[in-house]
């Protein structure tokens, strides 16, 4: 089954804190698929590693030093997820996933209330015709639930 899940699944399953339980859980309940992972993906989840040590630049040293390990050891994790193929690299419609999410944006933006980035990945997967849309933020799951897709909505524990 193609899967695609978004940024905010994929960085949990990689950053080992006290939301990567709920993440594991879910894609082991789900037969652990195999996880799109396009080049928009290595822009958003690299950054979203990067973005996390940089929230606690003002802690301690301690704590800065602490949010740097957990970044490499992310990075790591992502490094073995692709070279298994547990990520699958794959080429992005950039063109279709754009014009999908403009649709999608019309159809859908002033129900839900939507972030370019949420359409973007929402479009992208109905142009990369997966099936299965995994994501922790609400409003994309009702998004990609209103594009035909089905959604697994991990939530924190």
């Amino acid at each position: 089954m193609k899967t695609y899940a978004d940024t905010s699944f994929l960085a949990r399953l990689l950053i080992h804190d006290a939301d990567n339980a709920s993440a594991v859980d879910a894609h082991r309940s789900l037969g652990r698929p195999f996880l799109i992972y396009t080049p928009f993906h290595r822009l958003e989840v690299t950054n979203a590693l990067r973005l996390r040590t940089f929230m606690v630049s003002n802690g301690t040293s301690a704590i800065k030093r602490r949010a740097k390990i957990e970044e490499q050891e992310a990075e790591r994790r992502l490094k073995w997820c692709l070279a298994k193929g547990l990520f699958q690299a794959t080429p992005m419609p950039w063109d279709a996933a754009i014009e999908r999410a403009v649709e999608l944006s019309t159809s859908h933006c002033h129900r839900i209330g939507l972030r370019s980035f949420d359409l973007f990945h929402v479009g992208a997967a109905v142009e990369l015709q997966v099936k299965h849309f995994i994501t922790c933020d609400l409003r994309q799951a009702a998004l990609a639930k209103a594009a035909g897709l089905k959604v697994t909505l991990v939530r924190r524990e």
